[in-house]
C-alpha cells in the first residue's frame, strides 16, 4: 500500500505495495516514481519495505531538491537495502532515520551518507534492528567527523557502542572521551540526545559549557561511574525538562533536586520508595513514566484486580506529592477499565486523589497499552474517560524521533 496525505506532501510505502514477482515488484517502482515526479510539494518519504526502491529514490533526486525527510524503515527477514546511492543527492533534508538490520557496509554507505552530503540535518535517528549476539556496531565516524550546525536531534540505538574493544576500537577511553565532547561542543544547537546502548555516557562526556540549548536526555547509566551525577554537570542538568535515565541512587535525588525546570521524567521505580524520593526532590514533575517490575503472574494469567489495585494504593498514596502530575504511564499497565468495574472504579478514585490528572496509560487486551483522557465535571469530580489518540498527548512524551511515527514512553 502506498499512502499520501491530502497536500501531497507525504508518501509512505508499505511492504506489501512492493511484494511479489519481480516483475510486479519493478511495476509498482515505476508508478511510485512516476507520482512522486508529479508532487511538487513533497517534503516526507518514509520506506517500510525492505527491497531496493533504487527507481524510487531516483525520482527524488530528479524531482524533488525540496524534500525534507527520509525515514527508512527496513524491518523484515530479507536481508535490506543499503541507503541508495541517490539519497546522497538529496541535500536539503533535514531529517534522517534509518531502522534496518545494518552490515559494515550498509553503514559505510550511511556514512557517506550523512558526513559528506547532509549539511542542513536537524534530526539524525539510526537504530540497527538485529538480533546478533550480543554484537554492536562501530559508528565512531559519526561523533568525529559529524558537523552539522543545525542539529537539534541524536537518537543512537542499542545495538551501537562506543567503548566496547571488540567492536574494532583501538582507542583509550581518554581519547573517546574527547572525541564525544568535542562532538557535542561543534553542536551548540543539540535539543534532544537518546542513548539506548548502556554505559554510552561516561565522566566528562558533556562539559558543563556543551550543549546550552539541551532540554531533553535519555542514557542507561549501570554502574556507579555513569550515574546521572557524575555524567551530566549541575550546568547541564539544570536546564533539562526531560530526563530518562536511573536515579535511583542518593546521588542522582541530590542532583533533581537542583533541576528547578525538570517537567518529565521515566523512572524505575520496583517499589514507592523511589517515587517517594522524586516526589521530595521534583515536586514539580508534570508527566511521569513509572518502568514497574515484570509481573510473571499476570502473564501467566493468574491475576487478580483486586491484588493489582492493592499493589498499586502505595504508589498512589506518594503521587499525591506531584500536585502539577497532568500524564501517568507504565504504572497502571495491567488496569483495564473498559472490562472490569473494579477498575472502573479504581480509575474514579485515582481521578479524585489526583486532580490535576488528564492523561493515564491503562491496558486495553492481551497487553495492548493506550492513553485515555480523564473527564471531569466542572466541579472537578469524575465525569469519565474516553481514549485519546497518542498524537494529542503533550510531545515532552515522546521518544524524540519525528513524532508522527512512533508512539508513547510506554512500558
Amino acid at each position: 500500500m502506498i499512502e499520501l496525505d491530502g497536500d501531497d506532501e507525504e508518501v509512505v510505502v508499505w511492504p506489501y505495495a512492493m511484494q511479489g514477482t519481480p516483475e510486479r515488484t519493478a511495476k509498482a517502482s515505476s508508478a511510485l516514481a512516476s507520482l512522486i515526479r508529479g508532487m511538487h510539494r513533497l517534503e516526507s518519504f518514509l520506506d517500510r519495505t525492505d527491497i531496493s526502491l533504487e527507481v524510487v529514490y531516483s525520482a527524488l533526486k530528479e524531482s524533488r531538491p525540496n524534500l525534507k525527510e527520509v525515514h527508512l524503515c527496513w524491518l523484515g527477514l530479507n536481508q535490506p537495502p543499503q541507503p541508495t546511492a541517490s539519497l546522497r543527492y538529496l541535500q536539503n533534508l533535514t531529517s534522517f532515520s534509518i531502522n534496518s538490520q545494518f552490515s559494515d557496509s550498509s553503514l559505510d554507505a550511511l556514512r557517506d551518507l550523512l558526513i559528506d552530503n547532509c549539511p542542513l540535518l536537524q534530526d539524525i535517528y539510526i537504530h540497527p534492528n538485529c538480533d546478533c549476539g550480543g554484537f554492536r556496531f562501530n559508528i565512531l565516524w559519526l561523533f568525529q567527523q559529524g558537523n552539522w550546525h543545525h542539529l537539534r536531534r541524536l537518537n543512537i540505538g542499542r545495538n551501537i557502542s562506543l567503548w566496547d574493544f571488540d567492536v574494532g576500537y583501538d582507542l583509550e577511553t581518554d581519547e573517546l572521551i574527547t572525541i564525544v565532547s568535542d562532538f557535542l561542543r561543534r553542536h551548540p544547537m543539540l535539543e534532544c540526545l537518546w542513548f539506548w546502548r548502556n554505559n554510552m555516557l561516561r565522566p566528562r562526556c558533556i562539559p558543563p559549557d556543551a550543549v546550552p540549548k539541551l532540554r531533553r536526555l535519555m542514557f542507561n547509566g549501570t554502574s556507579d561511574h555513569t550515574q546521572l551525577s557524575n555524567v551530566v554537570p549541575i550546568e547541564v542538568a539544570e536546564h533539562l525538562e526531560f530526563i530518562w535515565t536511573d536515579i535511583k541512587a542518593e546521588d542522582s535525588m541530590s542532583h533533581i533536586a537542583r533541576m528547578a525546570g525538570l517537567k518529565s521524567c521515566v523512572v524505575d521505580a520496583y517499589d514507592p520508595t523511589t517515587i517517594a524520593s522524586l516526589a521530595r526532590a521534583a515536586p514539580q514533575l508534570e508527566h511521569l513514566a513509572i518502568h514497574r517490575e515484570y509481573d510473571r503472574f499476570f502473564e501467566a494469567g493468574f491475576w487478580d484486580i483486586q491484588v493489582e489495585i492493592n499493589y498499586l494504593r502505595p504508589y498512589i498514596a506518594e503521587l499525591l506529592h506531584f500536585p502539577a502530575l497532568t500524564h501517568l504511564t507504565g504504572l497502571l499497565r495491567y488496569i483495564d477499565p473498559s472490562t472490569s468495574e473494579l477498575a472502573r472504579a479504581f480509575i474514579e478514585e485515582l481521578v479524585t486523589e489526583l486532580p490535576s490528572l488528564k492523561y493515564v496509560e491503562t491496558q486495553v487486551k492481551e497487553g495492548v497499552r493506550k492513553m485515555i483522557s480523564l473527564e471531569r465535571h466542572p466541579d472537578g469530580q469524575y465525569k469519565g474517560y474516553h481514549d485519546t489518540p497518542r498524537r494529542e498527548i503533550h510531545p515532552d512524551f515522546w521518544v524524540p524521533r519525528r513524532e508522527k511515527f512512533i508512539g508513547v514512553v510506554c512500558f
